[in-house]
């Protein structure tokens, strides 16, 4: 892995702790955020999340909250992604994974993914260090219910023949 696909995986692994213990997936690349989003089931979520910017999610760097099944590792089918960071993957999509590309990373965190603490967030640049509070807890100025962003028939998501649609 370069340099810059640990620096996202850090941010993605950061930003998806927001929403621990609940279907979330943060997609970044070169620093930047390209979708970030929750959903009923972790496949919704990153369905979602790649909606956010599904040209500059092309070669980022995922971080979900739950164990990967093979409906979610479906999502990548055709997509290239630097790494995927999870808690787990079970063995259908473990499998999928590697068959689907030789160059994604799978990496399986070490331990439960537990919410972002406070503290802070230290940088070095140039002459010297950056040092801020981290920014931890949910926002709600920044929660936007699917419903607003996307009526139901216009979700970019889903279409009528798709397995997630609403029943």
């Amino acid at each position: 892995m370069s340099y810059n696909n640990y620096v996202d995986g850090d941010a993605a692994l950061e930003a998806a702790k927001e929403f621990a213990g609940k279907p979330c997936a943060a997609i970044i690349k070169h620093t930047n955020p390209c979708g970030y989003a929750t959903g009923e089931t972790l496949t919704e979520a990153l369905e979602a999340a790649w909606a956010g910017d599904p040209v500059s999610s092309f070669g980022s760097v995922i971080a979900v909250t739950m164990p990967v099944d093979l409906a979610t590792a479906e999502v990548l089918k055709g997509r290239f992604v630097e790494a995927l960071i999870a808690p787990d993957f079970a063995p259908d999509a473990l499998e999928f994974l590697k068959n689907k590309s030789k160059d994604i990373r799978l990496l399986k965190l070490h331990r439960p993914m537990i919410p972002a603490f406070e503290g802070k967030s230290l940088r070095q640049v140039g002459g010297g260090m950056l040092v801020q509070d981290r920014d931890v807890g949910e926002d709600e100025r920044w929660v936007v219910p699917t419903e607003q962003l996307f009526p139901e028939e216009k979700r970019p998501w889903r279409t009528s023949a798709s397995r997630f649609a609403s029943t």
